[in-house]
């Protein structure tokens, strides 16, 4: 049944949905013979979903190149930012010696232990504790606050020298040694020295507690304000 009013002549009057579902088929019927028929178009669509082994090949040579590139110069930064990571941890680790001695009214202290150095390794730590008898050592009855060891990369050592891997004045274990007392003063000044293969970075004392950062990359011959 032909809805009123409407003409069976085409354009004249026609619903709009069916001027819609002619533009579709017309559409479809272009598109099928243009791929030369329904089945090469589904092949065809099947042939664009994807990568050919010429573009995954080139996209792994591309990224072969770069890692070629930037894993050497990323193992080279890496002692460095070892030694600068351990450098600034030390000096956090010295305010917190300081600060906890204030806090608890009584003698914080930090022991050094030095071993050869050990190139591309890691050697030596320090301790930190409440120093319950003064000694500077950490023995029997001490609370420990901080135990830390170098990382890798890192060595606190005796030797070789200069300078002094710790210059502090030495405990009864023959371990240099700083402490600070309840107005968090320390004893005495000196440094601490830690290095890599290639960087020397040393943390300089003064006797008002400052803590300070420097850093030498000719082997002690000049040194550089550390941040």
């Amino acid at each position: 049944m032909i809805p009123s009013g409407k003409s069976m002549d085409p354009g004249v009057g026609e619903i709009p949905w069916i001027n819609l579902v002619r533009t579709l088929v017309a559409a479809g019927r272009s598109g099928r013979r243009a791929c030369g028929g329904t089945r090469n178009c589904a092949a065809k669509l099947l042939d664009t979903s994807g990568f050919s082994l010429v573009e995954i090949a080139m996209v792994v040579a591309i990224i072969g190149i770069l890692a070629a590139v930037a894993v050497p110069n990323y193992l080279a930064w890496l002692p460095g930012q070892h030694l600068k990571s351990a450098a600034h941890d030390l000096q956090g680790h010295f305010q917190r010696a300081r600060a906890e001695a204030i806090t608890r009214g009584g003698q914080v202290s930090i022991e050094f232990t030095q071993s050869a150095f050990v190139s591309g390794g890691r050697a030596g730590s320090y301790v930190v504790f409440v120093d319950t008898n003064t000694n500077m050592i950490f023995d029997a009855g001490d609370l420990p606050l901080l135990r830390v060891a170098m990382p890798a990369d890192v060595s606190l050592v005796a030797s070789p020298g200069p300078p002094a891997n710790a210059d502090f004045p030495p405990n009864g274990n023959a371990n240099p040694a700083v402490a600070f007392n309840t107005r968090g003063l320390p004893v005495s000044g000196g440094s601490v020295t830690i290095r890599n293969g290639a960087t020397i970075g040393q943390l300089v004392l003064a006797l008002s507690g400052r803590a300070r950062l420097q850093r030498s990359t000719n082997n002690n011959t000049s040194w550089q304000t550390w941040d």
